[in-house]
């Protein structure tokens, strides 16, 4: 029995430094039905010829160049060309761990979770001041402090398990400002019922929260929440 197809989404603006390491985290899921949908939104660097360059080595990617109009208008076109079964946010400086995809869909498909919404790593790269004096005999001496003090928290509020629209809405009414709750990357997202509902879009109107804007209208029509 074939898997279901997941719908990455992609915005891309000036992404240059950050592209290949979030396309590759993408590409190297343990779970491999993917349509990777890349959208170009107007970059002034190279982040298209690069993207360009993904795209060939891997069959699956959709490459889509547009002229800029915000990570909202970018965003929901992409919802508009998803075919597959579930949506998956990916911003341009994000990394997959590499059973993300996978163990989202499996919470998904065993609960028939309209919803699965996931902890997260937020990693702040670590800055040596100038004067700090680093030891000549290590090997990559700089790379070694940076990977070794880099700042690695993780971020989660709700328990494992299912939880109604109500006590779903109850921990995000706690937790308005996270970025656990507002955010689109930490989510998978049922297409069928994005498709439904018309209202279910990002907010080209907003230059802020849009994704939490999003979310809330999501989940007026969910009723399977997972964590």
């Amino acid at each position: 029995m074939q898997k279901p197809l997941v719908s990455v989404i992609v915005p891309i603006y000036n992404a240059q430094n950050n592209i290949v390491r979030c396309v590759e985290s993408i590409r190297r899921q343990t779970y491999e039905n993917l349509e990777i949908l890349l959208l170009n939104d107007g970059s002034k660097d190279v982040s298209y010829p690069v993207c360009e360059m993904l795209s060939k080595a891997d069959a699956r990617i959709v490459l889509i160049d547009k002229e800029n109009s915000g990570v909202s208008a970018t965003r929901n076109l992409g919802m508009r060309m998803a075919r597959g079964k579930y949506l998956q946010f990916v911003d341009a400086d994000d990394t997959l761990e590499p059973f993300a995809t996978e163990l989202l869909v499996q919470r998904a498909e065993d609960n028939n979770a309209d919803l699965v919404i996931a902890a997260y790593n937020r990693i702040v790269p670590y800055k040596p001041k100038k004067e700090a004096k680093l030891d000549p005999l290590l090997p990559n001496k700089k790379k070694q402090l940076t990977e070794q003090l880099a700042k690695f928290q993780t971020f989660g509020f709700l328990p494992m398990g299912f939880m109604t629209k109500e006590e779903f809405a109850c921990g995000l009414m706690q937790e308005p400002a996270s970025f656990y709750y507002g955010v689109m990357w930490n989510k998978l997202y049922r297409a069928d019922l994005v498709r439904a509902h018309t209202d279910v879009r990002c907010s080209e109107e907003m230059t802020w929260s849009e994704d939490l804007y999003f979310n809330l209208t999501y989940i007026r029509y969910a009723e399977r929440f997972l964590r």
